[in-house]
């Protein structure tokens, strides 16, 4: 279990490293007014760069949750078999 939550812990790091930082997602990447935007290239390009980033999330997030899941489930089982083991007749001497 120790092992398995270590592992787990530097899953999740590497994949939070791998978060997008752009600044696209942040509120100073909006552009306030219509006149900010004057061409449909600086559209293309906002939409663009907000696309890659949620891509890039929702990719994290799924193989976070794959990592979760695996791990998860995996120490569920290995607990009850233990338990199984511990409490089963035929085990006892």
């Amino acid at each position: 279990m120790k092992l398995s939550l270590i592992l787990f812990g530097i899953y999740s790091v590497v994949l939070w490293l791998c978060v997008p930082l752009t600044p696209t997602l942040e509120t100073f990447g909006y552009p306030e007014t219509v006149n900010d935007i004057k061409t449909d290239a600086q559209i293309l390009n906002l939409l663009q760069e907000y696309n890659k980033a949620i891509v890039r999330t929702t990719d994290i997030l799924k193989w976070f949750l794959f990592g979760f899941i695996w791990f998860f489930m995996t120490n569920i089982y290995l607990y009850t078999t233990h338990r199984e083991n511990e409490f089963n007749p035929k085990n006892k001497n």
